[in-house]
């Protein structure tokens, strides 16, 4: 079991959960999303597997690379963390030959979000700061006008929240902080459940590790535990509130 240390839980701010931000099939996205924040892996990977052929092959990558991560979580093992490394980085490799440039494009965005979380899991450091360069790079120059007005929601919530962590990588006073985190707020009564998921949960891990306000942390926990009554981690939050660390 690895054990997981408050700068790698700040550190796993620095990205979006990055599942759905490009996907265009939003009734299946939307079901899926849902089976893997409930914490109900094998439904997920079931409605997933059924859907392969009839979704686009990077709403299947996304959504299979989430499914992952959430899982390699739950198991909480030095091996299964080796293996999503491993996965990641064959992926990663891979979008560099990947003919349809948006496409490419967004398999490297998704493959360097989850390598800087899984480095931070790890406490790899070095490996962390050297990704979150990359992924900075890559995010300055990702082509939106490809993107649907959801797909521009979705980004700017992660543009919001990685800022946010930008200013603490660079030491920036925190008070820069006011515009991002009114950004969320704006999203919290979307009707949109990813949005809406987005703004409660980042908005918790800001409060609880970031502005030290644990009332408005285990409000936002609270409202998560009432969409994924299943969720060990959100029900644990909404109840305890000890800090969360995944």
């Amino acid at each position: 079991m690895l054990k997981k240390n408050k700068p790698a839980a700040l550190l796993i701010l620095l990205t979006l959960f990055a599942n759905t931000i490009f996907a265009g099939d939003s009734i299946n996205s939307d079901s899926i999303f849902f089976y893997v924040y409930n914490q109900q892996y094998d439904r997920a990977e079931l409605e997933l597997h059924k859907l392969k052929n009839s979704i686009k092959p990077s709403t299947y990558f996304i959504f299979e690379t989430d499914l992952k991560w959430w899982e390699t979580l739950s198991f909480n093992r030095k091996e299964e963390f080796e293996m999503f490394e491993e996965y990641l980085n064959e992926k990663l490799s891979a979008s560099k030959t990947e003919t349809n440039l948006i496409e490419g494009n967004l398999q490297e965005l998704v493959c360097l979000n989850y390598l800087l979380r899984l480095m931070a899991a790890t406490n790899q450091h070095l490996k962390m700061i050297n990704i979150f360069f990359k992924l900075n790079s890559c995010i300055d120059s990702f082509e939106l006008t490809a993107l649907s007005n959801d797909e521009k929601d979705i980004y700017i919530i992660y543009k919001a929240v990685f800022n946010i962590s930008k200013n603490k990588i660079l030491l920036i006073n925190k008070t820069n902080n006011t515009k991002n985190i009114q950004v969320l707020k704006g999203f919290e009564n979307s009707e949109n459940i990813v949005n809406k998921t987005f703004a409660h949960y980042f908005l918790a891990k800001i409060y609880t590790e970031l502005e030290k306000n644990p009332e408005e942390a285990q409000k936002r926990f609270k409202e998560l535990y009432a969409l994924y009554p299943n969720n060990q981690f959100f029900r644990t939050e909404a109840t305890l509130f000890k800090g969360f660390e995944n």
